[in-house]
């Protein structure tokens, strides 16, 4: 296929760090890092590089871009896709299917993102010649095993394979605990492993691209918290300590009935926004994700709540601080109502969600992943009776909507009001 695509300028849209990856041909090319470092911005550059050069060289590529839920990959690893197309000028060499989330090429090859929560689904999969894992340590050794076997393929002549077959994994490396260090960081990863690994370490100073406020927040974690400057600012591997919440379990089901529901949520734009269903059953929380999502407009947001089937009887809490945002859901039909906040609320919510067993559905990946990560902030290596105000917007609105009922069941003032 004869396409005249200038790549003179690649060079510099991807950061140093990362340039030499571009050649790298390892089966696992391993990216931990910090927050900010860039990694999924690379993981998306290179797809799309050898994307260009296959349709270039005649090599047919399909591609495999996962988070450990279909909604997670809808928010970032799609969207992540079709912000580099653009931003490329591609959008002439493939069409972009939104209800599936799969990038349809001229060459006929497809590329898919989508979860592994529909295990049938990936392993229907075949002739992947690239898999990326973002999030990776979201995934479970099984999970990497099923896209290990995905990428298999045709060979040439003299039996040399047409293109080489690659998993990317980019992750935060919050512990030591975690699969993904105990398959490739281990001291007893056995040999014939680490030849097939390239591992790749970066932070947020490699990103070149990274807004000064971002830069800044990362930074401050030195004066706040030990383990978060560790983890997310040095992109070392941690245990955190101070975790907030231990008194929460996975559940794989969802009953189909309960005592009382209830919705929370956390406006967000630059961050996300969190909508959080809380069912409780004998007196104890069940809390599933419904929306979480960055770069979400009020009105995406009532249209989302509709197609979820948010049912406009049963009353939403909401941040007390967009109340434009409130009312514009208001005067959608639903019943909301805003949290009112003030000293001493969120330590009283705090301890309120600490009381009973949090039953969390598996499928609320930023939930879990935010419960992974709560901690209190640090002075002198002594934590302090506050959280870290980082990856809190779901656990905010879990918070809102705990406290309020409690108001409720106690007979307090629950602390909301009615926005008009």
């Amino acid at each position: 296929m004869d396409l005249d695509i200038d790549l003179t300028g690649l060079r510099e849209t991807v950061n140093d760090a990362f340039w030499p990856l571009m050649t790298c041909r390892k089966r696992f090319l391993v990216l931990r890092g910090g927050a900010g470092a860039g990694k999924s911005q690379f993981c998306a550059q290179k797809l799309l590089t050898r994307r260009i050069l296959g349709l270039q060289r005649g090599i047919r590529h399909s591609f495999l871009l996962l988070r450990k839920t279909g909604p997670a990959a809808r928010r970032s690893v799609f969207r992540d896709m079709k912000d580099w197309i653009a931003e490329w000028e591609l959008r002439p060499l493939v069409e972009t299917h939104e209800t599936d989330m799969t990038f349809h090429w001229i060459d006929g090859t497809v590329d898919y993102c989508q979860g592994v929560d529909d295990p049938e689904k990936l392993k229907s999969l075949s002739g992947i010649t690239t898999a990326w894992m973002e999030e990776a340590t979201e995934f479970t050794p099984d999970d990497f095993t099923q896209v290990n076997l995905r990428l298999r393929g045709r060979r040439g002549p003299h039996d040399r394979p047409l293109t080489y077959f690659q998993i990317m994994l980019s992750f935060n490396p919050i512990s030591r605990r975690n699969w993904v260090y105990q398959h490739f960081f281990d001291p007893k990863t056995p040999a014939h492993r680490l030849q097939q690994t390239e591992l790749h370490h970066s932070t947020y100073k490699d990103n070149r691209f990274l807004d000064d406020d971002y830069r800044g927040q990362l930074e401050a974690y030195e004066r706040e918290n030990e383990n978060y400057h560790r983890v997310y600012t040095l992109g070392e591997w941690g245990e955190l300590r101070g975790l907030i919440y231990d008194n929460w379990r996975v559940e794989d089901d969802w009953p189909g009935s309960f005592d009382i529901v209830i919705y929370g949520l956390d406006f967000g734009f630059t961050v996300e926004t969190a909508l959080v269903e809380i069912g409780i059953r004998d007196g104890e929380p069940w809390l599933r994700e419904l929306v979480y999502e960055r770069g979400m407009t009020n009105r995406e947001l009532i249209a989302r709540m509709g197609e979820l089937g948010v049912n406009r009887g049963w009353e939403i809490i909401a941040d007390e601080e967009k109340p434009e945002a409130i009312k514009e859901i208001g005067d959608a039909g639903y019943s909301v109502r805003a949290c009112e906040k003030g000293p001493g609320s969120v330590m009283a919510g705090i301890d309120v969600c600490k009381r009973r067993t949090m039953h969390v559905h598996r499928g609320s990946v930023g939930l879990i992943k935010e419960l992974e990560g709560y901690r209190w902030r640090e002075k002198n290596g002594m934590p302090l009776d506050e959280p870290i105000k980082l990856n809190d917007h779901g656990l905010d609105a879990v918070r809102y909507s705990l406290h309020y009922l409690h108001d409720l069941e106690t007979g307090g003032r629950p602390r909301i009001r009615r926005i008009t």
